[in-house]
């Protein structure tokens, strides 16, 4: 028993160890190609932010290579037969980062791999953006695949051989050149007797976006003298197609119109418009299984139901900005002006539709134009604010407030009591002359002019003031000559407000 177990611990101990996954970061400066060159099956090739220009990459083993946001990487070389990314074993992936070449970009030949939260870019020439012929299932999640050549394909798929090829697409957009295709199918049959017949090609889309080339989706079979080309079988789901579709593609639940639903499509910017109502909405629930983001990673459904294709529409608020009004005074109308204020979707569907006024003295307005005029009751200074409400019917937030400053413009009154106008009186007598004088806000002093007879000269007087009624008493000394006399009386406020003049004319006899 001992000699036994002996000898089985001897042959475990013969056992290679399984080496464990390691991660390898790359920074700016250093080489993506070396560490994939120098990393094993189940590696992570992890690329911290930056733009590096890479030697065309060949990865031979199961390798992950995931940046992080501003990840750049790019082909050094321009050679159409040297893409950037050549993955020639299963299982490898490529995931967070933007890859951008003028040669071919990402090529899985004989390899399934999955592509997650990327962007490729074709950026010239003819050759597609990501050409797959490996045996298998390639994944294509929450990412965007664009070629600039109008010649070019987003990506296409190709069986030559035996053995199955598959493609899953989902939450993706695809985008190829204007005279070429966003995704196409190829099946050949063999030019040997064996196999007899090659790989069929299945693809799987939902949820995404294939638009931008002038054939949506294409397919072409070829069948020479030997062997049997394989089939293609293409559905689309929950989708957004744009351009030609290939016969025997089946199309469900999507659109295929040619309503503008993009933000930009010239520049192939594929976002959805705010007014887009037709994809908006339309696909219904979210299904287990598939992607719970968007293409940019955004909930799957942001309202009632999810969107058609790979963009989850988001409408952001507008933002409400107000001008402070110029100084104003009473009775006078204060101007309001939110004209500064925006919706990020203006350009594309949305704008501002409406402004709510909060005029900080317990009243507001709503109005569909950003300048409106408000009367103040009183003098004061006033916090004002505006709330912008855009076209599909969120409201931003209150906009800081402003002061509005409203100061005094009412002129007080005046008015003379006594004598009264036309009133005789006894030259030697005593003579007093009273009124009154009130204002909104208070009353800060009353003037007089008396002009004697035969005289163009004005005698000024300050009239005595007390809780809003003025005298004056003619003083005794003051020489009175027989005759009929002017008397103008007026009230100035606080606010240097003149009062218009109150006039009467009596005779000394």
């Amino acid at each position: 028993m001992k000699r036994t177990l002996i000898t089985v611990a001897i042959a475990l101990l013969a056992i290679p160890a399984t080496a464990s996954a390691t991660t390898i970061t790359v920074g700016p400066g250093q080489s993506i190609g070396a560490a994939v060159n120098g990393a094993n099956d189940d590696d992570t090739v992890h690329v911290l932010p930056g733009v590096y220009v890479e030697q065309p990459i060949t990865v031979s083993k199961k390798i992950h290579i995931t940046g992080e946001p501003g990840t750049i990487v790019t082909n050094a070389s321009t050679d159409a037969s040297k893409p950037l990314f050549t993955f020639t074993s299963d299982g490898g992936s490529l995931a967070t980062l933007t890859a951008a070449s003028t040669a071919g970009t990402v090529v899985a030949g004989q390899a399934a791999i999955a592509i997650s939260d990327a962007l490729v870019v074709q950026v010239a020439g003819a050759v597609p953006a990501v050409q797959l012929s490996g045996v298998g299932t390639t994944t294509l999640i929450r990412s965007s695949v664009a070629a600039v050549d109008p010649h070019a394909d987003a990506v296409d798929i190709a069986s030559s051989t035996s053995g199955d090829k598959a493609l899953s697409l989902d939450s993706s957009i695809l985008s190829g050149g204007a005279s070429a295709s966003s995704l196409s199918a190829t099946a050949t049959g063999s030019l040997t007797p064996l196999p007899p017949q090659n790989g069929n090609i299945t693809v799987q889309a939902v949820h995404a976006t294939i638009a931008g080339a002038a054939s949506a989706i294409a397919t072409a079979t070829s069948k020479p003298a030997l062997g049997t080309p394989g089939t293609i079988t293409i559905t689309a789901d929950r989708s957004i197609l744009r351009g030609t579709i290939a016969d025997g593609v089946t199309v469900t639940k999507s659109d295929t119109s040619t309503a503008n639903v993009f933000v930009n499509p010239a520049a192939k910017n594929f976002h959805l418009r705010a007014d887009a109502t037709s994809v908006i909405d339309q696909a219904g629930p979210a299904v287990d299984g598939e992607s719970a983001t968007d293409v940019d990673g955004q909930p799957r459904v942001v309202g009632p139901a999810s969107d058609l294709g790979a963009d989850e529409f988001l409408n952001q608020a507008p933002v409400s900005r107000l001008a402070a009004p110029a100084t104003t005074r009473t009775p006078g109308a204060t101007t309001f002006d939110a004209s500064a204020s925006s919706d990020p979707e203006a350009a594309y569907g949305g704008g501002i539709a409406g402004y709510h006024f909060d005029f900080g003295d317990g009243t507001s307005a709503d109005s569909p134009t950003p300048t409106v005029t408000h009367t103040y009751a009183k003098p004061g200074t006033y916090a004002a604010t505006v709330t912008v409400t855009d076209a599909q019917g969120l409201a931003g937030a209150a906009s800081g407030a402003v002061q509005a400053q409203v100061t005094d413009g009412i002129a007080p009154t005046v008015r003379i009591i006594s004598p009264r106008n036309n009133k005789k009186l006894k030259r030697r007598g005593s003579v007093r002359i009273t009124g009154s004088a009130t204002d909104d806000t208070a009353v800060a002093g009353v003037g007089l002019t008396l002009q004697r007879p035969g005289s163009k000269r004005l005698t000024k007087i300050t009239a005595k003031l007390q809780q809003g009624i003025w005298s004056y008493k003619l003083p005794s000394k003051l020489k009175r000559k027989r005759g009929r006399y002017t008397l103008t009386a007026y009230a100035v406020d606080a606010a240097g407000n003149l009062s218009k003049a109150a006039r009467i004319r009596f005779t000394l006899k």
